[in-house]
């Protein structure tokens, strides 16, 4: 199974992450923990994920696994887009882009 280009690849923790999670994680559904900046382009977020499976419990639901809290220290920061926070805690997309200007 080859694993889709990632920034995830080039983090730290990046590769142990994939690992656990058998694949590039997408954090689709998962759960905003927290959110924090503290100036200077620095800050972090907090998000629970984990894997759906294709099997469903007694009730129908599918089942999921592979639970884990992630935490990603923030740095360089200069843009933030964020909506829909009624929805909170659920997540329904996430991007991490590296951009270098000179």
């Amino acid at each position: 199974m080859t694993t889709p280009a990632s920034i995830l690849h080039e983090l730290p923790g990046g590769e142990e992450l994939i690992a656990w999670f058998g694949r590039v994680p997408s954090f689709h559904d998962g759960y905003l923990l927290e959110i924090a900046f503290f100036g200077k382009g620095q800050g972090l977020t907090r998000i629970h994920a984990w894997i759906l499976t294709n099997e469903a419990d007694d009730q129908g639901h599918l089942i999921t696994d592979r639970h884990a809290v992630v935490t990603f220290a923030l740095e360089g920061v200069s843009t933030i887009e964020c909506s829909d926070f009624d929805m909170v805690p659920g997540i329904s997309a996430t991007g991490i882009k590296n951009i270098t200007i000179n």
